[in-house]
């Protein structure tokens, strides 16, 4: 029986696991520093971005216009505008459907003391003649 074992205990068996073990305490020791490093530096750091809050206002705006209504980009540019707004084209989508138009497009206010709140912007839209309902959403940028 102790025959048997002294194969495992030979030169090529212990090199083996020597270099096996080498490597596990090599990942323990450059793992614990990254760890910490990420640990403190880390955690903080996206603690401190969440608890920031935005520097600009970003809206999604959803407007669905009453039947035959026909929704003018230079219109609604110049209104969000008025109001402290920059309007992104480039994030309109458009879709139709029960025989109104539906829009999607974000504003940004690049300077959130001229803005108006989105209390009051949602209070003007719903007075607007043209819209049949609509949505105003919050983007975190």
């Amino acid at each position: 029986m102790l025959g048997d074992l002294q194969h495992y205990w030979s030169g090529p068996f212990l090199a083996a696991n020597a270099f096996i073990g080498l490597n596990l305490v090599g990942a323990l020791l450059l793992g614990m520093p990254v760890g910490y490093k990420r640990s403190y530096n880390g955690h903080p750091l996206l603690h401190r971005l969440e608890s920031r809050p935005p520097r600009r206002i970003t809206l999604d705006v959803a407007p669905t216009f009453q039947p035959g209504e026909l929704p003018d980009l230079g219109l609604l540019r110049e209104r969000a505008a008025a109001r402290g707004y920059q309007l992104l084209p480039e994030s309109l989508t458009v879709s139709y459907a029960n025989d109104q138009v539906v829009w999607r497009v974000s504003v940004v206010a690049p300077n959130k003391s001229r803005a108006v709140s989105t209390a009051l912007l949602a209070s003007e839209i719903a007075a607007t003649r043209g819209f049949a309902h609509f949505t105003i959403a919050p983007v975190r940028s």
